[in-house]
């Protein structure tokens, strides 16, 4: 069986692939920044509540750390790619 490589370009230069896959990189770049930036946000509050909330009575440590954790999975995946 062959396979053929068919490009339609009747919709106009805007959807080529060179530029789909720039616009597609620069999402990713912006995501990843966002999250950098969420992941500071958390490691600040979590230094913060080790002084306003020692023992947890709120429950912010546990939420603020799943945060943080998530956050560093889903930088380590895109270190990964």
């Amino acid at each position: 069986m062959e396979l053929q490589l068919v490009i339609d370009n009747s919709r106009g230069d805007e959807y080529s692939l060179p530029k789909v896959i720039a616009h597609y990189e620069a999402l990713i770049v912006a995501k990843e920044a966002q999250l950098l930036e969420d992941l500071t946000y958390y490691e600040t509050q979590l230094k913060d509540l080790e002084d306003l909330d020692p023992v947890n009575k709120t429950g912010l440590k546990t939420i603020y750390r799943a945060h943080q954790q998530h956050i560093r999975r889903l930088l380590d995946a895109l270190q990964e790619r």
